[in-house]
């Protein structure tokens, strides 16, 4: 057995190291840099986590110092599991709970780690690194307050790219009404736990699907456009447009809904982290904000009739609502993306406004918008058949799903209305026309 394997055999940890033995054709010869510990010149071996090198003597004591911190994040688990058991005891709200499993899984997860690692005995300085930054994201989930997980942040970081071919995941199976089909859908949203839920317009329905598994919900809706998750109600909010009306719909009770919103002519909705209702009404040119219950909205953007200047819009469609309760708005008609700040008379130009066209400057007909914490604004740039991103104060969009021409390819789509975003940063596209959803995953960060 050679002098490696033997320390290796010894010293399980060893399978880290190098050793700077060198043997020539004449004698054994010996490279010898100083341990990092003694300072010594000896044979010594290299841990690929600290990128340090130590002798023979110190390599244990190395070894040690890492498994007493081992030690204390085990310890620290063991803290935030008691946190996170006490926290799903005396929680009542089922999508807080819902959050709160999520985080339950992960820790069982990252507690299979650490006990295969202090199983194996085979960890180093990059390990204990791993399993610091992922319990810290842990603590971090934790921390939230309810506000924050009933309504969260937009957060996508500067430079993220996806995967230009999407994966068909609701639909895709033509235009129909079975389960595995959907016919010229309108809107989605995606739950955190990964559940979708979509406005399948021309069959009067809201398709839900949770790992693969469809769920309907159909009772004399007529023409659905939009839908968003009321996360502190643990309900769905549906714009019914074909019965010019907003209903707000059960998930525990799929037999119960309630009309919240009666003659207007709805189409997009969002809500904001104080529980407002936001609508569009495509016929007056105005978009409203609702505290459910009341009789009367205050007009937020437009009411000024159809029309090209800045306090009007001209057949508003969707909505996005951010943190300040800023309201952004894309006009069909218009061919442009506005931004009102709250209490504003007129909005803001953010994309678009050069006519309809397919120039990058330009939007044909936009829809579905979602902006981030960068005010980064995507659109559904629907009969351009792309989905496009403008950053802040930029002059022209960039391409980031389709524009390869109107088609059914995994490249391709046919008017793109609307998206929504889950876990993972995945996107969601609702491909009108293709009568499917696609998903793009998350491909990684550009510099």
């Amino acid at each position: 057995m050679t002098f490696l394997c033997l320390i290796r055999k010894i010293f399980p940890f060893a399978s880290h190291l190098n050793s700077y033995m060198i043997c020539t054709d004449a004698t054994a010869v010996y490279q010898n840099p100083r341990c990092i510990t003694c300072g010594k010149e000896k044979v010594t071996y290299d841990c690929k986590g600290c990128q340090q090198s130590f002798c023979f003597n110190h390599l244990a004591e190395h070894q040690n110092e890492l498994s007493q911190q081992l030690d204390g994040f085990e310890y620290r688990r063991d803290e935030f599991y008691e946190q996170l058991s006490q926290r799903i005891k005396n929680c009542t709200k089922k999508p807080i709970m819902k959050y709160l499993a999520n985080i339950e899984v992960s820790l069982k997860t990252l507690s299979e780690q650490m006990k295969e690692l202090r199983h194996e005995n085979n960890f180093n300085e990059i390990n204990i690194d791993y399993l610091k930054n992922e319990l810290e994201n842990l603590e971090k989930q934790l921390s939230q307050p309810e506000n924050s997980i009933l309504f969260p942040k937009i957060d996508i970081p500067l430079g993220l790219q996806w995967m230009t071919a999407g994966t068909t995941i609701v639909g895709g199976n033509g235009s129909g009404n079975g389960l595995n089909q959907i016919s010229h859908p309108c809107g989605i949203d995606v739950d955190c736990d990964g559940t979708i839920y979509v406005a399948d317009t021309d069959n009067n329905r809201i398709v839900e699907s949770k790992d693969g598994t469809i769920t309907i919900y159909e009772d004399q809706m007529k023409r659905p456009r939009d839908v968003i998750i009321d996360q502190e109600n643990d309900s769905l909010i549906i714009s019914d447009e074909g019965n010019r009306r907003v209903i707000r719909w059960s998930r525990q009770n799929r037999n119960n809904y309630e009309i919240i919103i009666s003659n207007i002519d709805c189409w997009g909705l969002a809500m904001d982290q104080y529980g407002y209702l936001y609508v569009v009404d495509f016929e007056k040119h105005e978009v409203r904000r609702w505290k459910i219950g009341e009789q009367q909205g205050i007009l937020v953007a437009g009411g000024n009739g159809r029309g090209h200047l800045r306090n009007q819009l001209n057949e508003p469609r969707y909505i996005f609502v951010d943190d300040n309760r800023t309201v952004y708005v894309s006009e069909r008609e218009n061919h442009r993306v506005m931004k009102w700040s709250k209490d504003a008379k007129e909005g803001i130009i953010v994309a678009g406004g050069h006519g309809k066209g397919s120039n990058l400057n330009q939007l044909f007909h936009p829809a579905g918008i979602l902006v981030d914490q960068h005010e980064t604004v995507y659109i559904g740039d629907t009969w351009n058949n792309r989905v496009v991103r403008w950053f802040k104060d930029a002059k022209q969009g960039e391409v980031i799903f389709g524009g390869n021409s109107q088609g059914e390819q995994a490249n391709q789509l046919n008017y793109p209305i609307d998206f929504s975003l889950g876990k993972g940063y995945q996107f969601h596209i609702v491909d009108h026309n293709n009568h499917r959803v696609q998903r793009f995953a998350f491909r990684g960060l550009v510099a």
